[in-house]
């Protein structure tokens, strides 16, 4: 796990606030590179306070330590990720971050679980340029992002999941393929929706996949 975790609320204009929880890495030499987690989904209105704090926790934290980023887990604000407030609030993030932290704008990362892999897919197929990669975990692909999409991309997805089946995930990474666009897809066994931990060691390989993309 990163060195020091903290939640912040932002403010990015009239009306456009987000709660986010960061996890620092340890001072290094150069510019550290930055991960956005994209959370996944919740109960009532909108999420509870620095939900996307638990994703971070229990799994984009451990697995992608090795990466040496900083990484940013927002909450929601919206009705999903692909709302154009999400959308707003997520790119004036990443901007804010990489000013105020001295980031490496080549080495990011986006990814998210379920509801966040979703996310990811929209992100990803709609602003190709911010993004060096993104690893999506148990998250269709939202209509048009298969088309769009030209980054390299990682997908994650059980075989057992009984919530977002594997079916759409294995037919875009088959469509990619075939357009001769960079993707992995990792069809995982035995593990269940809300298994969330379980895809702990998975995301720790992807993470050296990451790392190949970015050339370090």
């Amino acid at each position: 796990m990163p060195a020091h975790v903290q939640q912040q609320i932002l403010a990015f204009g009239p009306g456009l606030r987000l709660r986010c929880t960061l996890a620092l890495p340890e001072p290094r030499h150069g510019h550290a590179p930055l991960v956005l987690a994209l959370h996944y989904g919740w109960e009532g209105t909108e999420p509870p306070a620095f939900y996307g704090g638990g994703l971070l926790a229990r799994l984009v934290g451990p697995a992608l330590a090795p990466l040496g980023a900083l990484i940013a887990a927002p909450d929601c604000p919206g009705r999903d990720w692909a709302a154009p407030e999400s959308e707003a609030a997520l790119l004036a993030l990443q901007d804010h971050l990489q000013a105020a932290y001295g980031l490496d704008v080549q080495r990011t990362l986006l990814t998210g679980y379920s509801l966040g892999g979703m996310g990811v897919w929209h992100l990803a197929s709609r602003h190709p340029a911010r993004f060096a990669a993104a690893v999506v975990m148990a998250g269709w692909p939202l209509p048009g992002a298969v088309e769009r999409v030209q980054l390299p991309l990682y997908l994650l997805h059980s075989r057992d999941d009984e919530v977002v089946p594997i079916g759409p995930t294995a037919e875009a990474a088959a469509a990619l393929r075939a357009r001769g666009r960079p993707v992995e897809f990792v069809a995982l066994e035995g593990i269940t929706h809300y298994e969330v931990d379980r895809f702990g060691g998975p995301l720790q390989e992807a993470a050296a996949w990451v790392q190949e993309v970015w050339g370090s």
